[in-house]
């Protein structure tokens, strides 16, 4: 297999053009010794003082082309460059419901990875459900300071406000803070002390995962990692028409804020649930299995992850504090486990290949 992925150039860190889930397939590749490189060069790495991604040599004849959708939301009119007698896969890691892999456009590519995967929605047959995942760095961070004891705290550093977000802090956290420090804080600013490489990884992040942000999230005994938007489900097959888009607008301001079986969670998935997951930190979150959240491995709500049901956060808040210190950090250690087996790099890498061969 010979790789050529089609990225988006890094501008700042205000516009870093992250594209992590081609970092963690480059890093996979890397490992399995699969050759690979970049239409640019991308993703500095100072241990090695070079490029994860190696723009592409005069010549080079690849067999697979793994494109960004960074990278056709800056050059749009370079979908007609594809090359359909290569195998083409599209990352589409964006937010929002009607996304890239509903667009004709991309109806010919042979595999279509998708985070936010959603069971109740109709997807073309060429989207597969795909995930954030872990690249190594993260792997890194969190292990080199592993051995902190975690605090009797909840940690909550939500940057983004989305409406499930609000609703679990304001009626789970007046539960929880019965026994736990409910602690709030952000961490976007880096001291002058950091390391050129804390340094190089924040500006390339696009200021996310700095050190300090790992050592909380190790130091904290449960974490929220709630992402998402609380609608309504989607009518209709072809959900890129106008007509459609505009019933559905209708349909959620109608239904949105009753609990009844239109209701709908989208964009749930977030670096944070991987960076929880892999860390001493127990997750919180919505019950995956509950709203249709699909995986290639799905974590099992109580074993891996404390999910909420059925939006009832009292009710989950108090299960939460019927439950010792123990088991807690048994769960957080389920995750651990769980997470390092099927989502480390190599393995996203072996998942990508699996669905190409067959």
């Amino acid at each position: 297999m010979r790789v050529l992925f089609y990225l988006s150039p890094y501008i700042s860190p205000t516009h870093s053009e992250f594209q992590h889930n081609s970092i963690n397939l480059g890093e996979g590749m890397r490992k399995a010794g699969i050759e690979f490189y970049g239409n640019i060069d991308y993703w500095y790495e100072n241990d090695i003082d070079g490029y994860l991604f190696r723009a592409v040599p005069n010549g080079y004849n690849h067999d697979v082309a793994i494109y960004s959708t960074f990278y056709f939301n800056r050059y749009p009119e370079r979908i007609s460059d594809v090359d359909y007698s290569k195998i083409n896969v599209l990352i589409d890691a964006e937010d929002g419901l009607f996304t890239h892999c509903f667009k004709s456009d991309y109806k010919r590519f042979n595999c279509i990875l998708r985070t936010h995967y959603n069971k109740n929605l109709n997807y073309p047959k060429n989207v597969y459900p795909w995930v954030f995942g872990l690249s190594e760095r993260i792997i890194k961070e969190v292990e080199n300071i592993r051995d902190i004891k975690p605090l009797n705290r909840i940690y909550n550093n939500f940057r983004v406000s989305q409406n499930l977000r609000t609703k679990s802090i304001d009626e789970l956290s007046p539960v929880l803070s019965k026994k736990y420090v409910m602690f709030n804080y952000l961490t976007d600013q880096l001291s002058t002390t950091d390391s050129n490489d804390c340094l190089s990884y924040w500006s390339q992040t696009g200021r996310r995962h700095n050190e300090e942000y790992y050592r909380l999230l190790n130091s904290s005994m449960l974490t929220f990692v709630f992402g998402g938007i609380i609608d309504v489900k989607p009518i209709g097959k072809d959900y890129a028409s106008k007509m459609l888009r505009q019933l559905n607008k209708l349909m959620s301001k109608l239904y949105r804020s009753k609990r009844s079986n239109f209701l709908f969670i989208y964009q749930y998935d977030s670096w944070r649930l991987w960076e929880s997951l892999v860390s001493n930190t127990c997750p919180i979150h919505v019950d995956f299995e509950e709203w249709g959240f699909e995986m290639p491995y799905m974590p099992e709500n109580g074993k891996h992850y404390i999910g909420v049901r059925n939006l009832d956060f009292k009710k989950a808040g108090d299960m939460i504090l019927d439950l010792t210190d123990n088991e807690i950090k048994e769960i957080a250690e389920n995750g651990k486990k769980w997470v390092l087996e099927h989502y480390n790099t190599k393995r996203l890498f072996e998942l990508l290949k699996e669905l190409i061969d067959n």
